[in-house]
Protein backbone atom coordinates (compact mmCIF):
# COMPACT_ATOMS: atom_id res chain seq x y z
CA UNK A 1 0.00 0.00 0.00
CA UNK A 2 2.84 2.38 0.93
CA UNK A 3 4.63 1.63 -2.32
CA UNK A 4 1.52 2.49 -4.34
CA UNK A 5 1.15 5.81 -2.51
CA UNK A 6 4.79 6.65 -3.14
CA UNK A 7 4.47 5.62 -6.76
CA UNK A 8 1.43 7.86 -7.19
CA UNK A 9 3.18 10.77 -5.48
CA UNK A 10 6.22 10.41 -7.75
CA UNK A 11 4.06 10.23 -10.87
CA UNK A 12 2.05 13.28 -9.78
CA UNK A 13 5.26 15.23 -9.15
CA UNK A 14 6.51 14.14 -12.58
CA UNK A 15 3.47 15.65 -14.28
CA UNK A 16 1.64 12.42 -15.05
CA UNK A 17 -2.09 12.75 -14.49
CA UNK A 18 -3.86 9.88 -12.78
CA UNK A 19 -7.53 9.51 -13.49
CA UNK A 20 -8.66 7.55 -10.48
CA UNK A 21 -10.95 9.98 -8.65
CA UNK A 22 -14.37 8.27 -8.55
CA UNK A 23 -16.31 11.56 -8.32
CA UNK A 24 -14.63 12.98 -11.41
CA UNK A 25 -15.02 9.71 -13.30
CA UNK A 26 -18.78 9.61 -12.56
CA UNK A 27 -19.10 13.25 -13.54
CA UNK A 28 -17.30 12.61 -16.81
CA UNK A 29 -19.49 9.59 -17.59
CA UNK A 30 -22.64 11.61 -16.90
CA UNK A 31 -21.41 14.42 -19.15
CA UNK A 32 -20.67 11.98 -21.96
CA UNK A 33 -24.12 10.38 -21.62
CA UNK A 34 -25.79 13.79 -21.75
CA UNK A 35 -23.79 14.68 -24.84
CA UNK A 36 -24.78 11.39 -26.47
CA UNK A 37 -28.46 12.04 -25.73
CA UNK A 38 -28.26 15.57 -27.10
CA UNK A 39 -26.43 14.44 -30.22
CA UNK A 40 -28.98 11.68 -30.79
CA UNK A 41 -31.87 14.13 -30.50
CA UNK A 42 -30.21 16.55 -32.91
CA UNK A 43 -29.60 13.74 -35.39
CA UNK A 44 -33.24 12.63 -35.24
CA UNK A 45 -34.37 16.21 -35.82
CA UNK A 46 -31.99 16.49 -38.77
CA UNK A 47 -33.32 13.31 -40.37
CA UNK A 48 -36.91 14.44 -39.84
CA UNK A 49 -36.16 17.82 -41.43
CA UNK A 50 -34.39 16.17 -44.35
CA UNK A 51 -37.35 13.88 -45.05
CA UNK A 52 -39.81 16.78 -44.95
CA UNK A 53 -37.65 18.89 -47.27
CA UNK A 54 -37.33 15.97 -49.66
CA UNK A 55 -41.10 15.46 -49.79
CA UNK A 56 -41.62 19.21 -50.34
CA UNK A 57 -39.16 19.16 -53.23
CA UNK A 58 -40.91 16.15 -54.78
CA UNK A 59 -44.29 17.88 -54.48
CA UNK A 60 -42.89 21.04 -56.07
CA UNK A 61 -41.48 18.97 -58.92
CA UNK A 62 -44.85 17.24 -59.47
CA UNK A 63 -46.60 20.62 -59.54
CA UNK A 64 -44.07 22.03 -62.01
CA UNK A 65 -44.38 19.01 -64.29
CA UNK A 66 -48.18 19.21 -64.19
CA UNK A 67 -48.07 22.93 -65.05
CA UNK A 68 -45.67 22.21 -67.88
CA UNK A 69 -47.96 19.52 -69.29
CA UNK A 70 -51.06 21.73 -69.13
CA UNK A 71 -49.12 24.52 -70.84
CA UNK A 72 -47.95 22.09 -73.53
CA UNK A 73 -51.45 20.75 -74.08
CA UNK A 74 -52.84 24.28 -74.35
CA UNK A 75 -50.18 25.12 -76.93
CA UNK A 76 -51.06 22.04 -79.00
CA UNK A 77 -54.76 22.93 -78.77
CA UNK A 78 -54.02 26.50 -79.96
CA UNK A 79 -52.05 25.17 -82.91
CA UNK A 80 -54.85 22.78 -83.89
CA UNK A 81 -57.40 25.59 -83.59
CA UNK A 82 -55.22 27.77 -85.78
CA UNK A 83 -54.94 24.99 -88.38
CA UNK A 84 -58.70 24.47 -88.41
CA UNK A 85 -59.41 28.19 -88.49
CA UNK A 86 -57.55 29.12 -91.61
CA UNK A 87 -54.87 28.07 -94.03
CA UNK A 88 -53.69 25.08 -92.09
CA UNK A 89 -50.55 26.90 -91.05
CA UNK A 90 -49.26 27.47 -94.58
CA UNK A 91 -46.55 30.00 -95.31
CA UNK A 92 -47.00 32.15 -98.40
CA UNK A 93 -44.71 31.13 -101.22
CA UNK A 94 -43.64 27.81 -99.70
CA UNK A 95 -46.59 25.44 -99.37
CA UNK A 96 -49.57 24.92 -101.57
CA UNK A 97 -48.48 24.21 -105.13
CA UNK A 98 -47.28 20.73 -105.98
CA UNK A 99 -46.20 21.38 -109.55
CA UNK A 100 -42.66 22.45 -110.27
CA UNK A 101 -41.83 24.61 -113.28
CA UNK A 102 -38.32 23.29 -113.84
Amino acid sequence: VRIDEWQRAIEKAGGIKKKDDPKLLKKTLKRKERQKKKSSAEWKARIKKQISEQSEAQQKRKDNLAARMTKSKAKVARQKARENKGGGGRRPGFEGKNSFIN
